[in-house]
Order: structure tokens, then C-alpha cells, then sequence
């Protein structure tokens, strides 16, 4: 059996990896891609180019052409995106991606799951 570390090397943070743990990590890395993949087009550019690409801020801007703020909104908007659909599924309601406009103050539709 093997065993994965919850963060530091204290016995007590250690988790074993079972198949139950497995599944629900594929279950969250696949609502992730689908979040970042209905990000609209430039917030989702810019997260993928901070957070995969681990470019600085001043790269995303000379590559993209946005202003710095624009940038830091972007990838802010991006995260509370990301969080909100973490959330929604850890306490089992459904969100509608496409009804949410990050292009503006998030204003939120959830629903409860049946």
C-alpha cells in the first residue's frame, strides 16, 4: 500500500492512497478542466500562462497586451471561478458555468443537485 504525504512530514498528515482516493482526484482534476475550459477566452489564457506556464505577470502582459491590472483581475476572477465550482461540488449543487459572467462582478446561479 502506498502512502502520500497531506502536506508535512508529521505521521499524523499522512494519508494512504486507495482507490476511493483516486477516483475522487480525478473526479476534482476533471471539473477543473472543464472550469478553466468555460473560462471566457482571454481569463482563461491568462490563468493557463500563470498557472501552467508559470509566466510573471509582466510576461503575460508583454505576450498578451493587457495592462497588469488587467492581468491580476483576470487571474483573480479565474480563481474564484475555480473555487466557486469546488465548492459547488463538495457541497453537491450544480453550477451553470455558462450563466456566470466573469466578465463582470461574479454573480453566482447554483442549484441543488437531485
Amino acid at each position: 500500500m502506498f502512502l502520500a504525504s497531506a502536506g508535512n512530514n508529521r505521521s499524523d498528515q499522512v494519508e494512504y492512497i486507495t482507490p476511493e482516493r483516486v477516483a475522487l482526484d480525478k473526479q476534482q482534476l476533471e471539473l477543473l478542466e472543464e472550469t478553466i475550459t468555460n473560462l471566457p477566452p482571454k481569463q482563461r489564457r491568462v490563468f493557463i500562462l500563470r498557472s501552467i506556464h508559470n509566466l510573471s505577470y509582466d510576461e503575460i502582459v508583454a505576450e498578451t497586451g493587457l495592462s497588469k491590472a488587467g492581468v491580476k483581475q483576470h487571474i483573480v476572477r479565474a480563481l474564484a471561478t475555480c473555487r466557486l465550482a469546488r465548492e459547488a461540488n463538495e457541497t453537491g449543487q450544480d453550477v451553470d458555468m455558462r450563466k456566470h459572467d466573469t466578465s463582470k462582478r461574479p454573480l453566482y446561479t447554483t442549484t441543488r443537485a437531485v
